[in-house]
């Protein structure tokens, strides 16, 4: 069991993290886990205990790495964030319902699961810690923003703060880091019952955290020599990663002056005062489109975009590209349409609905798998 895959996968339960000693694999209901008391994962990777953070005098049932020679001890999951424990009482153990629960002088603290499950509207999602010395949730989150075509976002308390593009097949547009590699696999699983990203680590030699701090979305990975983790990448990224900095119709173009561009087709909604203060009132169409004349209404393809935010959106992966196009002239307030899947030459449908926001140029020929072909 990898990282990556505990922290996003949608349902699971900390059980098979076991084993008492070296005989052991498993906790019952006859057994629980005490102050004095670990698990550690079947091939190792992992330990379930009770810590105390920095200089806090809490206490919290979390798991950490058992094979990182590390005295900062790296935690990668805590489960009473919210309700620390003020003494050594601490005990987890198994409910009759198959449930864990923690206990502090016999009365519970928590019920650990994660995951978005669409039946019950169960949301799990990373959220930063206030600080080193406690774990409990801070302002910043990161987590799947559910819709009819989901991406991931982060958000400072509600305002959102960052996006990915939405899953192309390959990745997400705009994550250069989730093209095909050696080291790990990542996907989306998508069905009625539940929405989640899953990691598989190809490289099993290869330690990595996903870590959300107060102000980033870091990817590290652990490097022996220097007995600590190094930054493999994080989010936001540049100036042109902040949500919606160009405002509707614009497009944010790292390495132009100003790097807030307008797409082909649409002016400066303020040309006179078109600076990083008036970027958010974005773009207006040069020429005003009438839906009576939709017979002389084309689309223009951009390329090697980030796909604009998808809350007002539709998908259906059937369709092709051109009865994508005739779905989105046939409706007037489809602005964009784009393939929803761009593996194995591109297929399916994904329909933009009302004004385009958080546009980035990725790339210009096209060839970039995070950047995609859009017609506006």
């Amino acid at each position: 069991m990898d990282i990556f895959t505990f922290l996003f996968m949608s349902s699971c339960c900390l059980v098979f993290l076991s084993g008492f000693s070296d005989a052991a694999d498993s906790i019952t209901q006859s057994q629980c886990l005490s102050e004095n008391m670990s698990l550690v994962s079947k091939d190792g990777s992992f330990v379930l205990g009770f810590f105390t953070p920095g200089k806090s005098t809490n206490r919290y049932l979390g798991i950490w790495y058992n094979n990182v020679n590390n005295p900062a001890r790296t935690i990668v999951r805590v489960a009473n964030r919210n309700n620390p424990i003020k003494d050594l009482s601490s005990v987890m153990m198994v409910k009759s319902t198959s449930s864990l629960v923690l206990l502090s002088q016999k009365s519970i603290v928590a019920w650990m699961k994660m995951g978005w499950d669409l039946r019950t509207s169960l949301e799990w999602r990373l959220s930063a810690w206030k600080s080193p010395d406690d774990p409990s949730p801070g302002e910043l989150s990161y987590g799947i923003e559910h819709n009819n075509y989901p991406k991931v976002a982060m958000k400072k308390g509600s305002v959102k703060y960052f996006r990915t593009g939405p899953w192309n097949g390959h990745g997400h547009s705009g994550v250069p880091e989730l093209k095909p590699n050696q080291v790990f696999k990542y996907n989306l699983v998508s069905n009625k019952d539940e929405v989640y990203y899953i990691f598989h680590m190809i490289n099993k030699s290869v330690i990595s955290i996903l870590v959300l701090n107060q102000t980033k979305y870091v990817l590290e990975r652990w490097v022996e020599a220097d007995n600590k983790f190094s930054v493999y990448s994080s989010y936001p990224k540049d100036k042109c990663d902040t949500y919606n900095l160009c405002g509707v119709y614009g497009n944010c173009m790292i390495g132009e002056s100003p790097i807030c561009q307008c797409l082909e087709g649409f002016k400066p909604k303020s040309e006179e005062t078109w600076n990083p203060n008036e970027w958010s009132k974005g773009c207006v169409r040069t020429t005003q489109l009438s839906y009576q004349d939709k017979d002389k209404i084309g689309f223009e393809k951009f390329v090697g975009l980030k796909l604009p935010d998808t809350t007002h959106s539709w998908v259906n992966g059937s369709m092709n590209l051109e009865e994508c196009r005739v779905k989105c002239l046939n409706n007037c307030s489809c602005m964009a349409y784009s393939n929803s899947n761009i593996s194995e030459g591109g297929s399916g449908c994904a329909i933009w609905y009302g004004d385009l926001i958080d546009i980035r140029q990725i790339s210009a020929n096209g060839h970039d798998a995070n950047g995609q072909d859009v017609y506006i």
